[in-house]
């Protein structure tokens, strides 16, 4: 038998559900004794069975669909209504999910429902389930340069904002920028406006200290100016210092350099000339940021 837009799906007559349900959108041959003829029994059978060939009695799908409430989860789900056509309805879904009218947690993607009434008329519809974003973040560093005096500020993106920013600093501050902070690592949790939490680290490295130089000279001939070696930058920072000559012998060394060296070796000056040093620094983490460079003798 010709078709309309849905299959025709026709084993017996009471089973021809298009032809039965909405007979006036089939598009059959005027011509065609036997069409005619099946065309009439289905009217007779309508008015003698009160069979209803309304458009209103073919299946009709709606579906409330509750996307997941964070990236990665698996909370969605698709609650079905149907109306029209004749119960009762069977329930086929994609992917093997079943065959109950109501599936849940479900992952982000497309579920197809094949819906079936007592006709044999079959309907089908397909719903999406969406995801939010994933949580991105950049984040800015301000070296610590002298102590606790760096930062980290937090940049983020998808997820929902806004926002609500929890660090582990001694401070437990909770603003996108956390400061006052020394060399170390650190951890941000990060809890968006529909409770979806992500972690992140972040390693804050000691800075370039403002003091210390790849190449350093002072003179100490006591004329009273630059007759020390000077570090002050080093004073609120554990560290241990050590100068050697250019055959690698230990000249000087210190556990926390207080700035008063004057560039002697067991009392006795040492000659002008090229040397070396090595500092690490230790942060309030114990670990250790080694540094190295050259140290001029000038008098």
């Amino acid at each position: 038998a010709p078709a309309s837009d849905d299959s025709v799906l026709c084993l017996d007559a009471l089973q021809c559900c298009d032809v039965m349900r909405r007979p006036e959108e089939a598009s059959r041959p005027s011509s065609t004794f036997g069409w005619d003829l099946l065309y009439s029994t289905l009217r007779i059978l309508k008015n003698t069975e009160n069979i209803d060939l309304g458009q209103d009695s073919f299946p009709n799908i709606s579906a409330q669909v509750l996307d997941i409430s964070c990236n990665g989860a698996a909370d969605g789900s698709i609650d079905i209504s149907v109306n029209g056509g004749q119960t009762p309805y069977t329930y086929s879904w994609s992917s093997g999910l079943g065959n109950n009218q109501d599936i849940n947690s479900l992952f982000e993607g497309l579920y197809t429902l094949t819906l079936t009434d007592a006709y044999s008329c079959t309907v089908s519809y397909t719903a999406s389930i969406a995801s939010p974003l994933p949580m991105m973040a950049n984040f800015e560093l301000d070296y610590a340069q002298n102590g606790a005096n760096g930062s980290i500020t937090a940049m983020l993106s998808g997820a929902s904002p806004p926002y609500a920013y929890f660090w582990n600093d001694p401070n437990n501050q909770t603003n996108a920028k956390a400061e006052g902070l020394a060399p170390g690592l650190y951890l941000l949790t990060v809890v968006d406006s529909m409770g979806c939490q992500s972690v992140f680290e972040i390693e804050l490295p000691l800075g370039d200290l403002q003091c210390i130089q790849s190449v350093m000279t002072f003179t100490p001939n006591g004329d009273a100016v630059n007759d020390t070696w000077e570090l002050p930058c080093l004073a609120s920072m554990p560290h241990q210092l050590k100068v050697f000559n250019r055959w690698g012998q230990l000249m000087f060394q210190s556990n926390q350099y207080d700035n008063t060296w004057d560039g002697t070796y067991q009392g006795n000056p040492l000659p002008d000339g090229g040397y070396f040093y090595t500092i690490e620094v230790i942060d309030e983490d114990g670990k250790t940021y080694p540094l190295q460079g050259a140290l001029n003798i000038v008098r």
